[in-house]
């Protein structure tokens, strides 16, 4: 899935991800659908993100008032 992005892909994210951790080294924008969930599959980190200018953004689904979104910047 991120493997195949390119720098400033949008990935939307939907059901349940079980790739062990996740690596997202480029920017990108994860978009996750009412129901996704990344499972790490209790193999380190589930999502490790290593770049500037990454977004994870979460829809609004039952129980969360509005969606969330969060840029990182990749510490130095």
């Amino acid at each position: 899935m991120i493997g195949k992005a390119a720098a400033g892909d949008t990935i939307r994210v939907e059901g349940t991800v079980r790739e062990g951790s996740i690596h997202v080294d480029r920017p990108l924008v994860l978009i996750g659908g009412a129901n996704a969930v990344i499972d790490g599959t209790g193999k380190g980190d589930a999502l490790r993100i290593t770049a500037d200018n990454v977004t994870v953004r979460a829809s609004p689904s039952a129980g969360r008032a509005a969606a969330t979104s969060t840029t990182w910047q990749a510490s130095k």
